[in-house]
């Protein structure tokens, strides 16, 4: 089974579908996040925070 990690900010960055101004390209972004959310809870992913105070890692 192929394992996947996906590194973001902070989990908010999932929970709240909306763009950020920070992103490079905050619309494809925004759409890539919510495409690896559903891929994430399909294929149980671990999803590292590096910004993140109150969490380090997400695993669905």
């Amino acid at each position: 089974m192929k394992k996947s990690i996906l590194k973001l900010l902070v989990e908010s960055y999932l929970k709240y579908h909306v763009a950020y101004k920070s992103d490079y390209d905050d619309k494809k972004a925004m759409q890539l996040r919510i495409k690896w959310q559903k891929e994430a809870t399909e294929n149980h992913w671990k999803i590292l925070l590096y910004q993140d105070l109150d969490k380090n890692i997400l695993q669905f």
